[in-house]
């Protein structure tokens, strides 16, 4: 259990060209003044990760964060059956943001989740995809009506074009 920190509760940032594979399970995290979790691939290597089983608490900004960028590496990620308990009180965040940049690829699959995002303008939505410039943003469920439907009918804001129905990303 991690509470009453000031900045973000979990960070796993992958630099340069390294590869890391990293599960986080089964956590229960409380009030935290900045994101929940924060997952970052930076540059060209690859991180490989399963987010599984946790309970996100009040936070100031996003619950959950997913981010490649810097370079053309690749993040693939697993999220399932996490739940945030409470919109972002910054009024401006997601609770699962995933963006890709640059020229990097991210991989994901999203299943069995409960998040609360601010849902007070575009990419405050409970799930936010973004696929920014050359980058390649690969969902495994088909459509954002499906990935609603597999999330407790979560909103979900597409910025970009993502692509949908592609093979579920690898596991550590």
């Amino acid at each position: 259990t991690v509470t009453n920190t000031s900045g973000t509760a979990i960070i796993v940032n992958n630099d340069d060209s390294a590869t890391s594979a990293v599960s986080i399970s089964n956590n229960n995290l409380g009030t935290s003044g900045g994101f929940g979790m924060q997952l970052r691939q930076d540059g060209n290597g690859t991180q490989t990760t399963l987010i599984d089983n946790n309970t996100i608490g009040a936070t100031a900004f996003g619950s959950l964060i997913l981010n490649a960028r810097d370079g053309n590496g690749t993040l693939n990620a697993t999220v399932t059956n996490n739940t945030n308990l409470v919109a972002p009180t910054s009024g401006f965040a997601p609770g699962l943001a995933v963006t890709s940049e640059d020229s990097n690829t991210l991989n994901v699959s999203i299943t069995g989740n409960n998040f609360t995002g601010a849902n007070s303008f575009p990419g405050t939505e409970d799930i936010a995809l973004t696929e920014n410039s050359a980058s390649a943003l690969n969902v495994t469920q088909t459509s954002a009506a499906n990935l609603s439907a597999l999330n407790n009918s979560d909103t979900v804001g597409v910025t970009g074009a993502p692509q949908f129905g592609q093979s579920a990303p690898p596991q550590p």
